[in-house]
């Protein structure tokens, strides 16, 4: 039959369909076998929702007490005439008339339900009908003003009033003050948006005696053609206030102790909390009144209810269950919170119950799991070979899992003896060089506020990278507000630190080895060719001197000999700069007394030069002899390459000395100025190539610097920077 379970007449469907009511047809289990497409207009669910939650899908709460009361005397009677509210789509209160009739189908007894629809009456005079003397409640109903239209004898009961006494009264004459306030405004705010959602009040009753008694009300406003009316159910709870006040006689006597723990704990009875304290309400945000006599589980985390609640059973049926464990909750404002609990069976009132004691793991475990992030980190820096994706590397675990705001990198410049900014990520924090210096010499690694340092309003963490003194740099860390940086996330910060100075370290050595693998190569590279040229004319001109004598060929011998030995002390030296095999110790030396042995060694050789000194009072820390070679190499080259008149010139600046070598030779090609420092680089058809990369490594060893540019007219000008200190 379609849609239908069970049903096979045709004939039969098309008589219910046409019937000017809803109509269900249903088991003795509650499940809807049939519905027409008039209970769908009724009501305005669809087929598949009937079908799915049976008719407890248009139940009020207030008629699902008596529900299987009718069932069982539908079943014994055969038929069944009644009225009843039910309540369609959106909450709306429709008042129907019921004809129940028992069939068979298929061997089975079913429930033939017929529905009219009584809304043309007045609505209050359908619930008189329907509610009357059948319910089990005390039910009340108002008009819009709050006036006494319909009391049924439960309330008379309940009340101490008849009918006569109250009908036409006002529902406050019943009302303590307090409930009178709070019907009052729950009660006029329904009324003007029209709410069919039942309000909750348990409060103070008064009775015709005048005593007073607490009664649970229930009060929901529906509104019929124009009309607003109140339903209002009064239970009376005065036996479970005083449960309650026992109770909380036997807790009082542990609150004191309770209040005091620092961390949480609850109390849950019957599944219900109905203690918390104070630690309770600031780990999970709840409000104390609001979150008493509601059940325990709806705050734990959906994924963890079923085992909790599967815990919490077996400890009150006595059987085994873990004495402490970690769950997740779920914070008044939505957040999680993890949870380590220790819950202990007590008896409270006469009943078993559950004491809760709690801790706040929530930030332990979002460290173990940054933990885990940062070993992933650790081993993909172990792989990485360059300083630059080191820094990005950290930068975005820092930013990422602990929203750091702000991260610059210092490196120790070994010329000046200074840490300098060499990178910075995220937001531009203001941060010098200066600032640098001023955080660095305080010696604090933390500042909470930093405004001592300029950096008003923000936290600084100072990681120095460094090892058993070895100073390679630093790194600065902030976030924007005063002491923001937690203690576990200052230690995640050094464990990166750590092993950031490890990598930086593992590439600078890899670097290291790397260029000394192609020194090696050059090395024997010019071994084992420009070395062989100069034998190779020894050898030649000892052929020649085999057949005949020429002093000219004794004197190319000797030439080629002092090209080759030049060639191998060169590069002997060079083999130890890159080294740092040293012997010389460095001594404070003037400039001019190196400056004049040079200048000595250099007139001697060449004729019809001029060399002009300027300054050169200044001392510098250095080794003398390679220093004495770093001049004489670049006056000397200067003259080898066709300058008649050099001019060195000394500077003093705060921290280091300049010297120019300025020539007027032909000059050095753009092309080539930042490949004449290269090892074996040539420019020139004579020399060994290791002049100037042995000049180089000199000033390298000092901490300096050195650089070539244009002069003018003609010429070029070499400019080196040392260091005045060690």
């Amino acid at each position: 039959m379609g849609e239908t379970t069970g049903m096979s007449n045709a004939l039969a469907v098309q008589v219910l369909e046409s019937v000017d009511a809803a109509v269900f047809v249903e088991d003795f289990n509650g499940k809807i076998l049939y519905v027409n497409d008039r209970a769908c207009e009724i009501f305005g669910y669809a087929k598949e929702d009937f079908y799915r939650e049976g008719v407890y899908l248009i139940l009020p709460e207030f008629e699902m007490k008596r529900l299987n009361e009718l069932r069982e005397l539908l079943y014994e009677k055969g038929r069944l005439e009644f009225e009843a509210i039910n309540v369609g789509i959106g909450g709306r209160m429709i008042p129907v008339k019921i004809y129940a009739k028992i069939a068979e189908l298929d061997d089975k007894k079913v429930a033939i339900l017929t529905m009219y629809d009584l809304r043309p009456k007045r609505a209050y005079e359908n619930v008189l009908h329907v509610l009357g003397e059948h319910a089990l409640e005390s039910i009340i109903m108002t008009d819009g003003e709050g006036t006494i239209i319909f009391w049924n004898h439960q309330a008379e009961k309940l009340f101490g009033y008849l009918k006569g006494e109250i009908l036409g009264k006002k529902i406050y004459k019943i009302l303590s003050d307090e409930a009178a306030e709070q019907f009052s405004r729950v009660f006029n705010t329904e009324r003007r948006n029209y709410h069919t959602v039942p309000h909750f009040l348990r409060t103070k009753l008064k009775k015709f005696d005048g005593s007073e008694f607490y009664g649970e009300i229930s009060c929901t406003v529906v509104k019929d053609r124009g009309a607003v009316y109140g339903i209002v159910l009064v239970r009376d709870i005065s036996r479970e206030m005083e449960n309650e006040k026992k109770m909380e006689y036997e807790l009082s006597q542990y609150r004191t102790i309770l209040d005091k723990m620092l961390g949480g704990v609850m109390i849950i009875r019957d599944e219900k909390i109905v203690y918390v304290n104070k630690g309770f309400n600031i780990m999970t945000g709840y409000d104390i009144d609001s979150i008493l006599n509601t059940y325990f589980i709806q705050i734990i985390y959906p994924d963890d209810r079923p085992i909790v609640l599967s815990y919490y059973r077996r400890r009150m049926a006595d059987k085994s269950a873990p004495e402490e464990y970690v769950l997740r909750m779920i914070r008044n404002d939505g957040s999680v919170l993890w949870a380590l609990v220790k819950p202990v069976k007590i008896i409270l009132d006469g009943k078993p119950a559950d004491l809760v004691s709690m801790v706040d793991v929530t930030r332990i475990k979002g460290m173990e799991r940054l933990l885990f992030k940062v070993d992933e980190v650790v081993r993909t820096l172990n792989t990485v070979k360059s300083e630059k994706e080191v820094r990005r590397i950290v930068w975005n675990e820092l930013h990422k899992d602990l929203q750091m705001d702000s991260l610059y990198f210092l490196k120790l410049d070994g010329r000046l003896g200074k840490l300098k900014i060499i990178e910075h990520f995220g937001k531009k924090i203001l941060f010098s060089e200066p600032m640098c210096v001023r955080t660095l010499k305080s010696g604090v690694s933390y500042l909470p506020d930093g405004a001592d340092f300029g950096l008003q309003g923000v936290s600084v963490y100072v990681v120095y990278l460094k090892d058993n003194g070895d100073d390679f740099g630093a790194m600065v860390v902030m976030r924007r507000g005063e002491d923001t940086i937690r203690s576990d996330e200052r230690n995640i910060i050094d464990l990166l630190g750590a092993h950031v100075f490890l990598s930086l370290r593992n590439i600078e050595a890899m670097n290291q080895t790397r260029q000394s693998r192609n020194l090696q190569e050059l090395l024997v590279h010019i071994l084992t060719h420009d070395l062989k040229t100069h034998l190779a004319v020894i050898n030649g001109y000892a052929d020649l001197l085999l057949e005949e004598y020429s002093k000219e060929y004794v004197t190319a011998i000797k030439d080629a000999v002092g090209g080759a030995v030049e060639i191998i002390d060169k590069t002997n030296m060079f083999s130890k700069l890159d080294t740092g095999h040293m012997k010389e110790a460095r001594k404070n030396v003037r400039l001019m007394a190196l400056l004049e042995g040079v200048i000595s060694t250099v007139m001697q050789k060449y004729s019809g030069i001029h060399i002009m000194i300027d300054g050169g009072e200044e001392e510098i820390m250095c080794y003398p002899l390679l220093m004495k070679e770093v001049l004489y190499n670049l006056i000397n080259n200067a003259f080898a390459h066709g300058s008649r008149n050099v001019i060195v010139k000394t500077e003093s600046e705060k921290d280091f000395v300049r010297v120019k070598v300025m020539d007027d030779g032909p000059g050095i090609p753009a092309d080539i100025l930042d490949k004449i420092f290269d090892p074996f680089f040539k420019y020139r058809s004579s020399g060994s190539g290791l002049g100037l990369a042995i000049v180089k490594r000199i000033i390298e060893l000092h901490g300096g610097r050195i650089k070539v540019e244009p002069n003018e007219p003609k010429g070029s000008v070499f400019v080196i920077e040392i260091p005045k200190g060690v």
